[in-house]
């Protein structure tokens, strides 16, 4: 018997919860999570002119690099006409799609289906005239994850739903492995709409 691909209709993938534990959002900013393991950034005010609110939180950030900034931004210009995009990672292979989910689609619990049409980070990076190895984006993408701008999904058995099944996220922290090719990147909306540029602690 065939083994089931990972995605497929029948094995799906569970999304990474919001309530993830985000490891350097509570020891580097004055942000703590409530009891569900959600930060509440409904306290916050929301800006509604057109100000970037995720580009003043990122660069006003003191624990980032220049070159993480300049990969973030990269990656939220990536998104801009969606708040998610499945993306490929690997610098030294080609898109192998026929290795996942079923019929060109990538199935995720509670029934939804995405189109296998990843964006291929590497090219766009190489277009920017920017230099990252395969490991060095899956730090950043996790970086940028821990701190909750983003939260990363990695399409592997490690996130099947049979597999994460009463997984507790809210004391867990989850990151990509080192062998992430496939990823599922959402931005998180508090980062994308509440100012919270004075609530960073420089470590």
């Amino acid at each position: 018997m065939a083994k089931e691909k990972v995605g497929a209709e029948s094995n799906p993938i569970r999304f990474v919860q919001e309530n993830v534990k985000r490891p350097k959002l509570e020891l580097n900013s004055t942000l703590t999570p409530n009891g569900s393991g959600v930060f509440d950034f409904g306290k916050y005010k929301e800006i509604v002119d057109e100000y970037n609110v995720f580009f003043s939180n990122l660069i006003f950030n003191p624990n980032f690099s220049l070159e993480e900034i300049s990969f973030a931004a990269l990656l939220f210009n990536s998104l801009a006409l969606s708040n998610d995009e499945l993306f490929w990672i690997s610098d030294n292979e080609q898109i192998k799609l026929r290795e996942f989910g079923q019929s060109g689609l990538l199935y995720f619990t509670p029934d939804e289906a995405k189109v296998i049409e990843p964006i291929n980070l590497p090219v766009i990076i190489n277009k920017h005239k920017l230099s990252f190895t395969q490991q060095e984006v899956i730090a950043m993408l996790n970086t940028l994850h821990d701190y909750y701008y983003i939260t990363c999904t990695e399409v592997f058995e490690g996130n099947l739903a049979k597999n994460t099944k009463g997984f507790d996220y809210i004391n867990n922290a989850v990151s990509l492995s080192d062998k992430a090719k496939l990823i599922h990147i959402r931005i998180n909306c508090g980062m994308d709409e509440k100012h919270i540029v004075d609530k960073w602690i420089k470590q």
